[in-house]
C-alpha cells in the first residue's frame, strides 16, 4: 500500500523536474522565436527601401503572428517525456524495492544497450529500429534475469518513418531449446530459422520451428499468457516468442507522460509494474514443465 506522504514525495520530486524541462524548452523556444523575429524584421527594414512598404508588410506580419502562435502554443501545451522516466519512474521502483524482496534497477533512454532486441526477439520486421524509453531490469523468483523495457519500433525510408509496435517489451533470460512465436496479429521474423504456423485456437497464429520441436503444453500456456495479457491490457496486440536468446514477451500500450501527477497516478504506475512481474513470473516456464 502506497502512503500518501510517499505519493506527495515523489509528486514533489516529479513537479521539480518538470518545472526545470519546461523552463528549458521555454528558454529554446524564446530564443528560436525571437531570432525569427529579428531576421524577418531587418529584412523588412531592407525590402520597404526597395520597393512600396505595403508590398511586404502583410507577409512580414504573417511571419511574426505564425512565430508568436506556435511558440505560445508550445509553452502552454508541449509536455515533456523525460521527467516521466528520469524522475518518476525511478522513485517509484526505489519504493517498490523498500516493499518488497525485489531488487529492481532502472536506466532512462538506454538506447544503443538493446538496440538488437527486436532481431533476437524476431517479433517484428527485421528492418526496424528500436528507441528505449526506460529499462527495469531484476531476477524473478527463481533467479533467473529479466528486463522490462518501454520501447518504440520505427522503420524508416528516406525521410518517412512509419511506427511498427509501441509499448511493454520483456525479455527473460531462459531459453527452452524450441523456437516459437504466438500472437493474434503477425508473424515471426527471425533470421535463419525457418518457422511453420500449426493448428490453434483462433484468434491465435502459432509458429514453430520446421526443423525443431515443440511441446504442446508449453504452446498451451503462452496462449493463456498472451490471453491473459491481453484481456487484462485491453489491446490484441500481443505477442511472445522463444529463441535461442531466451523468452519475449510484448504489449501495445501507450506512452506515459504526466503534466499533473496525482496519488492516483501513482498507484496505478505502481500496480502496472506489479502486473508486469507478474506476467514474467508466467513467462517464466520452469524446467520440469518443458518435459
Amino acid at each position: 500500500m502506497i502512503l500518501q506522504s510517499q505519493s506527495n514525495a515523489i509528486i514533489r520530486a516529479f513537479q521539480e523536474a518538470l518545472k526545470d524541462k519546461q523552463k528549458t524548452v521555454h528558454a529554446i523556444t524564446y530564443k528560436i522565436a525571437s531570432l525569427i523575429v529579428i531576421l524577418a524584421s531587418i529584412a523588412y527594414g531592407v525590402l520597404v527601401y526597395m520597393a512600396d512598404p505595403l508590398l511586404f508588410l502583410i507577409p512580414y506580419l504573417s511571419i511574426i503572428f505564425t512565430v508568436i502562435g506556435i511558440a505560445f502554443l508550445i509553452i502552454k501545451l508541449y509536455v515533456p517525456e523525460k521527467p516521466t522516466y528520469e524522475t518518476l519512474y525511478p522513485k517509484i521502483i526505489d519504493l517498490y524495492n523498500q516493499e518488497g524482496d525485489s531488487l529492481l534497477t532502472h536506466e532512462a533512454y538506454p538506447h544503443k544497450v538493446y538496440k538488437d532486441i527486436n532481431k533476437a526477439s524476431g517479433l517484428f520486421t527485421r528492418g526496424a529500429s528500436v528507441r528505449v524509453k526506460q529499462a527495469i531490469s531484476g531476477k524473478t523468483e527463481d533467479n533467473i534475469a529479466f528486463t522490462r523495457l518501454n520501447t518504440n519500433f520505427v522503420v524508416s525510408s528516406g525521410n518517412a518513418s512509419s511506427n511498427v509496435f509501441s509499448g511493454v517489451f520483456i525479455h527473460l533470460k531462459q531459453t527452452l531449446n524450441s523456437n516459437f512465436f504466438v500472437a493474434y496479429k503477425g508473424r515471426p521474423h527471425l533470421k535463419g530459422i525457418k518457422m511453420t504456423q500449426i493448428e490453434s485456437p483462433e484468434p491465435t497464429k502459432v509458429y514453430i520451428d520446421a526443423n525443431g520441436t515443440y511441446n504442446k503444453q508449453v504452446i498451451n500456456q503462452a496462449i493463456n499468457l498472451i490471453h491473459k495479457v491481453s484481456t487484462e491490457q485491453g489491446t490484441p496486440h500481443v505477442y511472445l516468442s522463444s529463441t535461442p536468446e531466451g523468452m519475449f514477451l510484448a504489449y501495445k500500450k501507450p506512452y506515459e507522460k504526466y503534466k499533473t501527477l496525482t496519488h492516483d497516478n501513482i498507484k496505478i504506475l505502481h500496480s502496472s509494474i506489479e502486473k508486469d512481474l507478474e506476467y514474467i513470473e508466467t513467462l517464466n516456464i520452469k524446467p520440469d514443465v518443458y518435459l
